[in-house]
């Protein structure tokens, strides 16, 4: 019934080029508005809402705009108080100066 099946290769990115994705988001996010952003009209209840909400948070710091990181931070806990993203958004605010 179940016939052997071998997956194919799994390409995986370094962690150098996520960084330097990161980075080019948070450049884009500076200066062009956010793809996040974008992401959020498009896709309004996603499955990954909360990663893109999180991540966003985290932009948001990085650019140095730490009363909307504040302001995002706890629409995020009130829409998602028991979310496994929480203490990436609580870290990312508490990293703030």
């Amino acid at each position: 019934m179940w016939r052997n099946v071998r997956p194919g290769p799994i390409h995986l990115r370094p962690a150098k080029d996520q960084s330097h994705s990161f980075q080019v988001e948070i450049h884009s996010f500076r200066s062009n508005g956010s793809s996040l952003d974008r992401h959020r009209r498009t896709f309004s209840a996603p499955l990954l809402g909360e990663e893109r909400d999180a991540m966003w948070i985290q932009a948001l710091v990085k650019a140095g705009r730490y009363d909307d990181a504040r302001t995002r931070a706890a629409a995020f806990r009130r829409r998602s108080p028991d979310s496994l993203f929480t203490s990436v958004v609580d870290s990312a605010i508490g990293s703030i100066p």
